[in-house]
């Protein structure tokens, strides 16, 4: 869990189960880096993150190579973190490399 101002959530290995971000904030310039889950990214988010949720909370899945066919849960996120994966890559919510 953050505190106030701009926090950085490294999630960086998928054998530990799923963990639970509890105050994700844009607003706050927080970040969700999977830099470390990802291999061969290839330019094209969705291939990689899928989004789903609402009310606040959003379930992100990984799939690590890219290949858009074997998402696996990553983390939860609780917050205003909104669904569009390629929009929140551009602003630097979400880190992929």
């Amino acid at each position: 869990m953050g505190g106030r101002g701009p926090d950085r959530f490294v999630i960086d290995s998928l054998a530990s189960g799923v963990d639970t971000i509890r105050d994700f904030r844009t607003r706050e310039r927080d970040v969700l880096d999977l830099s470390e889950l990802i291999t061969d990214y290839d330019g094209t988010p969705a291939n990689h993150v899928r989004l789903t949720g609402s009310g606040g909370v959003v379930q992100v899945e990984v799939d690590v190579d890219g290949g858009g066919n074997s998402f696996v849960p990553a983390v939860t996120v609780r917050g205003d973190m909104g669904l569009d994966v390629t929009s929140l890559v551009a602003a630097g919510t979400i880190v992929l490399t």
